[in-house]
């Protein structure tokens, strides 16, 4: 008899007993639809909605807490975290009590996202608790939290090209000033030669230039705060000189004048040959 409890003993102590609530926290117990006083947990994201973001790359904090009252009320405890975003088809679990086997009302992770593509997207976040309605009663309910995080990535300048203005020489001192921009912007600004930027709302004209040798570049912000700039381009201005109306005008009239004295001079001789031939036959 004495051998046989001392090999149960031996068996015993070599066993490992399982938690069945922490394997399986609802075996045994009977699912019910929350209490009416039952609250959600709470999801807390650092980066706000609708946030324009001009990297590709993106680092933000998320709290799940459980209400006090949860606690205390109906051992409320986190059972799974996860989340999933637009442009990828997976679903990411972020924390599950079976795989940590901990009794937990607060979580926070820093969630690092890479190489998101261009344009708006979404997170969506989803937080699920497990409580209990009575320590002594073998009944449970579940509760989810769910949170949508938007927002656009624009880490891309906008594109601009001056399309009027070539490098060449203008014969005048008023020159078309348009320009192409791709994408929606807040501001646009020029700057001829190296002067101080003027803003501008859109097509213009560049005027009273001087003679000479200038150069304009055209800038561009989109509604992320990217920057971007046209190529400088440099042109030369080279007004043609007047026509000289005046002097020609003096020069004919003055050569007018000199073939008419010359003309009665000619007329004057040839009378006065005449005139001898008949007196002196």
């Amino acid at each position: 008899m004495i051998a046989v409890l001392l090999v149960l003993l031996f068996i015993l102590s070599n066993t490992q007993f399982v938690n069945f609530v922490n394997a399986n926290p609802t075996q045994g117990y009977a699912e019910i639809f929350p209490p009416n006083d039952a609250q959600s947990p709470v999801i807390s994201i650092s980066l706000q909605n609708n946030t324009m973001c001009t990297s590709k790359d993106i680092s933000l904090n998320i709290i799940v807490s459980i209400p006090e009252f949860m606690v205390n009320r109906y051992d409320s405890y986190l059972s799974e975290i996860r989340y999933q975003t637009d442009w990828k088809e997976n679903i990411t679990l972020l924390y599950q009590h079976g795989i940590y086997g901990q009794f937990i009302s607060n979580f926070s992770h820093t969630l690092n996202l890479t190489d998101i593509p261009e344009g708006s997207h979404y997170i969506a976040f989803v937080a699920e608790t497990l409580s209990y309605e009575e320590e002594t009663s073998l009944r449970y309910f579940t509760m989810a939290k769910y949170s949508k995080l938007y927002f656009m990535v624009d880490a891309i300048s906008p594109s601009v090209s001056i399309v009027s203005l070539e490098n060449i020489i203008h014969e005048t001192s008023n020159i078309p000033f348009n320009f192409l921009i791709d994408e929606n912007v807040t501001q646009i600004i020029y700057s001829l030669d190296n002067q101080n930027n003027v803003t501008l709302n859109g097509n213009s004209t560049l005027t009273n230039l001087s003679e000479g040798v200038h150069n304009v570049t055209v800038y561009a912000t989109d509604i992320a705060g990217n920057v971007g700039s046209s190529e400088t381009l440099t042109f030369a201005i080279d007004k043609p000189e007047p026509f000289p109306f005046l002097p020609i005008a003096v020069s004919v009239v003055a050569s007018a004048v000199c073939a008419f004295v010359a003309v009665v001079y000619v007329r004057k001789r040839r009378a006065s040959c005449v005139l001898g031939v008949v007196k002196n036959p």
